[in-house]
């Protein structure tokens, strides 16, 4: 029995096998992977080749901002795989951009009713600090 060729592969963290499976699905070579994050691919390969060699969380962030992969869920597991964009938004912020987007929905209210309404109300906050004692008056709901 001859020497053996190559060495085994290393037994790596759960946060680069869950990596591997991101750049299988994206179904992008490393060297394209780590090109679009902006590292070299021996520092990609790096990760893959050295046992115990942890995604840091700013290499996290960055396959995040460019793949759409939850930096939770990459280096703990935790959460949805895909990074949804609108889950750290109010309701209220919600309902703004479904509603006051222009490309989903252009109307006379999102293209001009809207934004002149916000603008009008929050000016009017603005002005109504009295100077004299920087105090804001009770508002008596006739101004919208």
């Amino acid at each position: 029995m001859g020497r053996q060729k190559t060495k085994p592969a290393p037994k790596l963290p759960m946060a680069t096998q869950r990596l591997a499976q991101v750049i299988r699905e994206l179904g992008i070579s490393r060297a394209h992977f780590a090109e679009r994050l902006g590292m070299s691919s021996s520092g990609i390969n790096a990760l893959f080749l050295k046992e115990n060699t942890q995604i840091s969380v700013v290499q996290a962030k960055a396959v995040e901002c460019e793949f759409g992969v939850s930096y939770r869920w990459l280096l703990d597991g935790i959460g949805s795989r895909w990074f949804a964009q609108y889950d750290r938004l109010r309701p209220s912020e919600r309902w703004l951009l479904k509603h006051g987007s222009p490309e989903a929905y252009p109307s006379m209210a999102t293209m001009v009713d809207i934004p002149m309404n916000l603008d009008l109300v929050f000016s009017k906050a603005a002005h109504a600090v009295d100077r004299k004692n920087d105090s804001i008056p009770a508002w008596d709901g006739s101004s919208v």
